[in-house]
């Protein structure tokens, strides 16, 4: 995130824009890098955490809850159907692969909009990024409301009464992972319109 604010919303970014390379690509490179970060950290930071407080007993205990969890998960596809369990781990890694790339576009967006005001371009940067998440909050919370009021919520639940429990599974990892990426496209879009049309470098 602060790469992709030096690098092209600051000085350097009088030189960036002019190379010949779209600000699809510029966004992309910068998404890509952010992600390698993310699994670095996320490694780092679990290695450590086991490093730190490893002893026996926890260690025990770490594989003890790793057996079960992979005996919930066999329970959940019983009849050794290995198919649809590990289609259904790949739907889960790459629910949260998209998950983190949305969550970092909602930073460049808000610092892309921050950055087409003529002053104090961190602040209004800050107050994008809580107007947004404000808004989808209040998005998401009317959503609720008509769900739930209008019986969607009970027939969704009805249809998924009709399915096997690993089809089930499929269809609400499937639902999830279509509405994280479409929140992530808003905000890809958003970015790149105001770093194409509104960008204030100035």
């Amino acid at each position: 995130i602060y790469r992709f604010y030096k690098n092209l919303l600051q000085d350097e970014g009088y030189v960036m824009m002019t190379l010949p390379v779209s600000v699809h690509k510029h966004v992309w490179s910068k998404l890509f890098v952010s992600l390698i970060w993310y699994l670095a950290s996320f490694i780092v930071v679990a290695g450590a955490f086991f490093i730190l407080m490893f002893d026996i007993e926890l260690a025990k205990e770490f594989i003890g809850g790793f057996k079960g969890f992979w005996q919930y998960i066999k329970e959940l596809f019983p009849d050794g159907n290995h198919i649809h369990m590990l289609v259904a781990i790949l739907e889960f890694l790459l629910f949260m692969l998209v998950s983190i790339v949305s969550n970092c576009l909602q930073f460049y967006a808000a610092m892309s909009i921050g950055q087409s005001f003529a002053s104090r371009k961190i602040l209004m940067s800050v107050l994008s990024y809580f107007g947004i998440t404000l808004l989808m909050q209040l998005v998401g919370g009317v959503f609720g409301t008509i769900v739930s009021k209008s019986g969607i919520s009970f027939s969704v639940t009805n249809y998924l009464n009709t399915l096997s429990a690993p089809a089930a599974i499929h269809v609400v990892m499937l639902t999830l992972l279509l509405f994280v990426f479409v929140v992530g496209l808003i905000f890809y879009l958003i970015s790149t319109y105001f770093l194409k049309n509104k960008l204030n470098l100035e």
